[in-house]
This record gives C-alpha cells, structure tokens and sequence, in this order.
C-alpha cells in the first residue's frame, strides 16, 4: 500500500469513526475539506459496529497497557535486586544500604 492508498484508508476511516459516534456534520465537514472522493453511503472495506480506528486503539490501547504494566513490574524487580546487592551487614545486625556506585572502601 502506498502512501497516498495510506492516508486515503486513513481520512476514510476517521470519517466512519466520526459518523458512528453521531458526528456527522463533522464528518461531513471532514470529508469536503479533505477533499476526500468516495461514497459516503458505502461502508468501509472493515465495516466494525464502533468504527475500525475505535476497534483498532482498543486492542492497541490494551497491549500498550499490559506492556507498560509488565515494563514496570520488570523495572520494580531490578530495583529489588538491587537493594539486595547492596546491602552490608554491620557489627550490629543491622543492614547499611549502601547505592551501588559508592566504593564501600571509604
């Protein structure tokens, strides 16, 4: 698909996405601005209840999420590690956390 194909299928599916959530004079509005050359009262080549795009950003949206969760949950363990690697125990029983760039020789 070429770029012009690319932004074609794109503007028609903002234009669907627009009508489906009952913004039609903006749509229409849209659709003469852009310029765009299709006939409105045929469905998209993905022809979703909501709209393709709104179909497209709930399961982006959702795997975006999950992967944020999941980079979070990664960057919590290696803080644990971390603190684990850089404790020292003392005369006392009592444990220094010392950060790993401090030279524990001083």
């Amino acid at each position: 698909m070429g770029d012009s194909d690319a932004q074609r299928t794109l503007e028609r599916y903002l234009y669907d996405y627009m009508v489906k959530k009952n913004m039609g004079q903006t749509a229409e509005i849209f659709r003469r601005e852009a310029n765009l050359c299709f006939n409105p009262a045929l469905p998209p080549l993905i022809d979703a209840p909501q709209g393709f795009l709104h179909e497209w950003w709930t399961m982006f949206y959702d795997m975006f999420r999950s992967r944020m969760a999941a980079n979070e949950a990664q960057r919590d363990e290696d803080d644990s590690v971390l603190v684990m690697q850089t404790e020292e125990p003392t005369n006392s029983g009592n444990k220094v956390i010392r950060p790993p760039y401090q030279d524990s020789r001083r």
